[in-house]
């Protein structure tokens, strides 16, 4: 009998992944979980110990399917359990959590920490340059930016909203909750699960039937829940560069479903646009080290080359939770041919 068929481990498998009803024998059998020594293979992240020298693994894609974003959905279904119903309050209350290490110890301490009039202020990016903040008022000023850089863009003539790799749903929540019921529809693209549930228990507490969360793994992209809409506003931030390398088929995935598209791209490529950022915040080598974005821009730029798309605005480092992670913008249009 292996290790798997041991139901006290097959039990606590699954309250570590949070996923109650997951069929841990298929994914076994598929190489999705494995037992291994104490060394765990590349690829894979360790869950279950097994003394003395045994650890159950899952597949890091499937892992971050069924964990990620599973911190802040525990905090909204505790909100709402204890009887909590404004979508505003748990938002504050969820962005005073450092979920993920946003502004880790470790990392404020790259950020030039001191202590005036008794608060910690830190450096933090805007407009691509370095200026100094309130620790406590800068993922408040972060998220504030964003939501003055998107609002505009979320017109009367919009069929939808798609926020490509939205996370726990916070942005597009707030943008959908600032925007008339009547407006488009809010999708929030996401392939981690409780990112997924996050979204579902905002829309329930705006009482927004516009608003929803749907399973889309960018690196192999379905938008058939898009059928119909003539003309879509994409969003990302922080999200597509994780392709790596991005592939120009995602766009095409997407222009083959929807005709007119418009796009808010917030992602790090600053080293992408020396012209713009001769010294960039956002390194290349930053880039490499976290393995993500390398060809980002230059995927785009190719499509605007080849007249699929027109780049109508890049600006290098415009914001950024942390000085590690800033962001560029750039916007696009597709219109039909």
């Amino acid at each position: 009998m292996t290790i798997l068929k041991l139901e006290p481990i097959v039990e606590m498998l699954r309250r570590k992944l949070r996923a109650p009803g997951l069929d841990v024998a298929a994914a076994a059998e598929a190489g999705r979980i494995i037992v291994c020594g104490t060394d765990v293979p590349a690829g894979y992240v360790g869950v279950v110990s097994v003394p003395p020298d045994t650890i159950v693994a899952v597949a890091a894609d499937l892992h971050y399917r069924l964990t990620r974003y599973a911190d802040p959905l525990a905090v909204i279904e505790k909100y709402r359990a204890d009887g909590g119903t404004d979508f505003h309050e748990i938002l504050s209350v969820l962005r005073r959590h450092s979920f993920d290490g946003n502004l880790s110890e470790r990392k404020v301490a790259k950020m030039n920490p001191e202590r005036v009039n008794g608060y910690e202020i830190i450096d933090r990016p805007h407009m691509g340059r370095i200026i100094r903040m309130r620790r406590d008022m800068s993922p408040l000023f972060h998220q504030m930016f964003l939501q003055q850089i998107l609002a505009p863009h979320v017109t009367d003539d919009l069929d939808a909203v798609l926020d490509v790799g939205c996370g726990y749903g916070d942005l597009l929540a707030e943008l959908a909750a600032e925007t008339p019921r009547t407006g488009p529809a809010f999708f929030g693209g996401e392939v981690a699960l409780p990112g997924v549930a996050c979204l579902r228990h905002f829309a329930e507490m705006l009482g927004r039937d516009n608003l929803r969360g749907v399973e889309l793994d960018i690196r192999d992209p379905d938008f058939e829940f898009l059928r119909g809409k003539k003309r879509v506003l994409v969003i990302s931030h922080f999200a597509l560069v994780y392709v790596a390398p991005f592939s120009p088929d995602f766009w095409h995935k997407l222009f083959s479903v929807v005709p007119e598209v418009r796009a808010v791209l917030m992602e790090p490529f600053s080293f992408s646009v020396p012209e713009l950022a001769p010294e960039p915040l956002f390194t290349r080598e930053r880039a490499q080290f976290y393995g993500i974005a390398q060809n980002f821009f230059e995927v785009m730029r190719e499509l605007e080359k080849g007249g699929e798309i027109e780049i109508t605005e890049v600006v290098p480092d415009i914001t950024g939770l942390t000085t590690n992670s800033t962001i560029s913008l750039l916007r696009f249009r597709r219109t039909p041919r």
